[in-house]
């Protein structure tokens, strides 16, 4: 499968909206995050994906390079948020705080809200000392 496919297949399974508590917009669109990521074995498959948001798909992925318990607590949250809407449970209320860790932590990093060439929304290092 590609990412592409799977994208699609998750939005008709577990709603269009970022699993990460980004919101869609035309400059922040959804992406497909592997829970479990290729270059750690992870494959492209409807059961290790999840919908992010282009923003907080970049911000995960600094934290999930920056430490391993980051990047545990970031795998084992979609694992349960994906296991919740499986099963019929309301993972919303997670999902803004999960939102507002992963919102945290990347600005303690000195990362900082900034659009890319074609204007989508993504996290850079600040060139300013705090």
């Amino acid at each position: 499968m590609t990412n592409l496919q799977v994208r699609l297949q998750l939005e008709e399974t577990c709603l269009p909206i970022c699993m990460m508590g980004g919101i869609v917009t035309v400059y922040n669109p959804l992406t497909m995050h592997h829970i479990i990521e290729r270059k750690q074995g992870g494959k492209t498959t409807l059961e290790n994906g999840s919908l992010a948001c282009n923003r907080e798909h970049c911000g995960a992925h600094i934290l999930m390079d920056d430490d391993k318990f980051k990047r545990r607590y970031i795998i084992e949250y979609l694992q349960e948020y994906k296991s919740m809407l499986l099963n019929h449970k309301d993972p919303f209320p997670m999902r803004d705080s999960f939102h507002k860790w992963l919102e945290k932590n990347v600005k303690e990093m000195g990362y900082i809200e900034d659009r890319c060439a074609n204007g989508l929304l993504i996290y850079r290092k600040s060139i300013y000392k705090r």
